[in-house]
C-alpha cells in the first residue's frame, strides 16, 4: 500500500539521519518506525524492534546520504504534470524542453546513484546485488503517475 505522509521539517531530518547512520532506506525505516507504533493492535503500542545498526565508516554513511538523495516532491508533480501534458498532445515547445532538462536531471541522478552503490559495495567486499538487497532496494515503478 503506498501512503503519503508530510511530516515536519525537523521529524524529516532526523529521519534521514538515522537512515544515514542505520544505512536502512528511508521508506523502510519510517515503515518500521510506524509499524512498531502501531502493532500489535490493541493494547498499548509496543516498542519498535531494536533496529541492526550496522557500524558505519564516514565514507559509507557519506555514500548512503548521496544514495538517498532525491528530489522534492514538487520536481515530481512537475515532472508528472508535463508527462501528462505530453501524452494528451497539448505539450508546447517549451515544456518539451523543460520536461527533457527535467529528465536529464532524473537519468544524471540515477547513474550517480549507481556509481555510489558500486563503491559502497565495493567498500563492502560484496557484489552490486548483494548489497541492493542488504538495503533494500526496489525499482521504481515503470509508470510515472504511480504513488
Amino acid at each position: 500500500m503506498a501512503l503519503t505522509i508530510t511530516l515536519t521539517p525537523e521529524a524529516e531530518e532526523r529521519l534521514r539521519d538515522e537512515s544515514r547512520r542505520t544505512g536502512l532506506p528511508l521508506e523502510d525505516l519510517a515503515a518500521r518506525k510506524l509499524e512498531g507504533v502501531l502493532l500489535p493492535m490493541g493494547g498499548s503500542p509496543s516498542p519498535p524492534p531494536p533496529a541492526r545498526t550496522p557500524a558505519l565508516s564516514p565514507a559509507e554513511s557519506d555514500l548512503l546520504a548521496k544514495i538517498n538523495e532525491g528530489f522534492p516532491p514538487e520536481f515530481w508533480r512537475r515532472y508528472r504534470e508535463l508527462i501528462a501534458r505530453r501524452e494528451a498532445g497539448t505539450l508546447t515547445a517549451e515544456e518539451c524542453t523543460e520536461l527533457i532538462s527535467l529528465s536529464d536531471r532524473v537519468e544524471e541522478k540515477n547513474w550517480r546513484r549507481t556509481e555510489h552503490l558500486i563503491v559502497l559495495a565495493s567498500l563492502r567486499g560484496i557484489t552490486l546485488p548483494e548489497l541492493v538487497q542488504q538495503l533494500g532496494l526496489r525499482p521504481e515503478p515503470v509508470n510515472p503517475f504511480a504513488q
